[in-house]
């Protein structure tokens, strides 16, 4: 099943360079793409607009992913969540409210990447 070319993702990553590889490789996929460094910015924009799923690093400032994750589910608790981490392996049986699927190392592979938007992303 091919991508929707409507769908938006939105981007919740610290690190401005990771950030803009990866909206620019979501862009290069027909996808729709918005940003934000910030978990509470991210939870704000939920409440504003229904985004296919979310992306969201470990490694953001002043807070940790699981409270991240639990911020993200208290505005939508049905988003699908992808997190990016350089620790899979080790994160995939400890983040609450996320699929052990949806969490992807880093860099992420772009076809990987495209594949699991594909599986998760609601329309």
């Amino acid at each position: 099943m091919p991508i929707q070319k409507d769908e938006k993702i939105l981007i919740c990553i610290d690190d401005a360079i990771e950030r803009e590889a990866l909206r620019k490789t979501i862009e290069s996929m027909g996808l729709e793409v918005e940003v934000t460094s910030r978990a509470m910015e991210c939870a704000q924009k939920i409440l504003k607009i229904r985004y296919s799923c979310v992306i969201l690093d470990t490694e953001l400032l002043g807070m940790g992913v699981q409270s991240a994750v639990s911020i993200i589910r208290q505005v939508d608790p049905s988003i699908p969540i992808i997190i990016a981490t350089r620790e899979a392996t080790v994160l995939r049986a400890t983040i609450q409210g996320v699929d052990p699927s949806h969490c992807l190392n880093k860099p992420l592979d772009p076809k990987n990447l495209e594949n699991t938007i594909i599986k998760i992303s609601r329309p």
